[in-house]
């Protein structure tokens, strides 16, 4: 398994070269695909994030007449490479060892709780953690790209995430746009390209590419036609403003791989494992977060070369994260509660669930997945165009 999260090449170099275009300081390397002195020749910038637009779809699946003409470069996700950690370095520009956001279902020490972070609910029952007397700035506290862009910054975003504790936090600088629809998106982009005549940052998200690729798999021609809307869509816009004058950069948090109900890796059927963990697994079903009993650290790794190595690869989580996998290590220690002893990286299309109280088994009902290391999943497309 060779490490494939690039921080030089990655979504935190695109951010950094959108930041400096707008004069605010970053302490991330720019996009060499992308500077900022080309940035700085256009008035507004939209940044466009379709949720699971893998390169490897987009090049082989998509059958693209018109994104491809301006595909620029191919950058790595982060790691995870899933939505909960790519969106947070997208708002923040920061990589995965300074945010701390590290998968879907993170563990807080400081309460003792697997929680689903960015929904700021417990993982067993879905329960609203501001119920504890609880707040997301408890657990998550780096600031938004848009409190330090020193220009007028817009999010176009998805009505139904709108005023949640995480969107509150990672919006918070700019004005919202919400909307239910392709189309109505579509509407807030161009309502936000001519709210003014001073220079704008527009980060728009569109989330539901996603889950049609969970829902269908990514060879279905549901995903291929709901690509094709978005395409549509794009060059709609692009034809209905070319009178202003505008960046579009349109990019993805991760791609997807398909996987089969055989590839389902359920922990019922590994009980001896489940008894050496002392919280449930946390991080993802293509990278699960093992917090394992001081005593049984021996038997675990035995356990798991023995009876899983078709499955899986076995990392210590302090390897993981000295070699750089969540960005640069500067000795900080904070991530390490956020990542368990071990990390389980599962191979080719394999995935793993564990069974808790209060959480429907949901992977049997979908056809794909991300947050593993395959090409699929961590490489994104950087997709540029100019306006005039």
């Amino acid at each position: 398994m060779k490490k494939k999260f690039n921080y030089n090449k990655s979504i935190v170099n695109l951010m950094s070269s959108i930041q400096r275009s707008f004069g605010t300081n970053s302490k991330y390397q720019e996009l060499n695909s992308l500077k900022t002195r080309g940035l700085n020749k256009t008035e507004d910038v939209i940044l466009l994030i379709i949720d699971g637009l893998g390169y490897n779809f987009l090049l082989k699946k998509s059958e693209s007449k018109f994104f491809i003409k301006y595909l620029t470069d191919r950058l790595s996700s982060v790691f995870l490479a899933t939505t909960s950690t790519s969106l947070t370095s997208f708002f923040t520009g920061l990589p995965p060892i300074s945010h701390l956001i590290t998968g879907w279902r993170v563990y807080l020490r400081e309460v003792g709780i697997a929680s689903e972070l960015i929904s700021f609910k417990t993982r067993s029952g879905k329960i609203p953690l501001e119920k504890y007397g609880l707040k997301i700035d408890d657990f998550f506290k780096s600031d938004s790209i848009f409190s330090k862009i020193k220009s007028k910054s817009l999010v176009v975003y998805p009505k139904n995430l709108v005023g949640s504790c995480f969107s509150n936090k990672v919006t918070k600088g700019a004005s919202v746009l919400p909307y239910d629809t392709l189309q109505g998106m579509f509407k807030q982009l161009r309502r936000a390209l001519v709210s003014s005549n001073e220079r704008k940052f527009i980060f728009a998200y569109w989330q539901n590419f996603d889950s049609e690729c969970h829902k269908f798999g990514t060879s279905s021609e549901e995903v291929k036609k709901h690509f094709q809307k978005i395409e549509n869509g794009v060059k709609k816009l692009m034809n209905s403003l070319s009178d202003k004058k505008f960046t579009l950069i349109i990019t993805a948090d991760h791609g997807l791989i398909d996987y089969k109900k055989e590839d389902i890796v359920n922990l019922h059927s590994h009980p001896e494992l489940s008894k050496m963990l002392t919280v449930p697994l946390c991080g993802e079903a293509r990278v699960a977060y093992c917090y394992v009993k001081p005593d049984k650290r021996e038997q675990f790794e035995k356990y798991v070369k023995k009876n899983m190595q078709q499955y899986c690869w076995l990392k210590k989580s302090d390897e993981i994260m000295s070699d750089g996998w969540f960005g640069q290590y500067e000795g900080c220690s904070d991530i390490r509660d956020r990542i368990g002893d071990y990390l389980l990286i599962m191979k080719k299309n394999y995935i793993i669930q564990d069974n808790v109280p209060g959480e429907p088994q949901l992977a049997g009902s979908f056809n794909a997945c991300h947050g593993g290391v395959s090409n699929e999943e961590v490489y994104v497309p950087l997709i540029v165009m100019r306006s005039q």
